[in-house]
């Protein structure tokens, strides 16, 4: 709650599809776009921010929110296969 303090401004999207549909070149367009309006774009792959301990991704995720916030531009942030983020759930070694 601290990294991202809650505001209106804060948009999220999720882009669902079959394997190839174009998903991640699409989120990919998005940021070139803003990117060319000054907007920072961060993509990550959710293999970068999974931890190999309980709160490692969550730790990793931090980081990552922490340093877009720092930077103090509008960014967006698109993080690629984010279901593996939640394969682990049920796990009681795993975040």
């Amino acid at each position: 709650p601290n990294s991202v303090p809650l505001s209106n401004n804060y948009r999220t999207a999720f882009f669902v599809g079959e394997p190839g549909s174009g998903k991640t070149t699409m989120a990919k367009a998005i940021g070139y776009k803003l990117s060319q309006q000054g907007w920072q774009t961060r993509f990550i792959s959710s293999t970068e921010l999974l931890g190999k301990y309980r709160n490692q991704t969550a730790i990793h995720l931090k980081k990552e929110l922490e340093k877009s916030v720092a930077s103090g531009k509008p960014t967006i942030i698109v993080i690629d296969e984010i279901n593996r983020l939640l394969e682990n759930t049920e796990s009681k070694h795993h975040d």
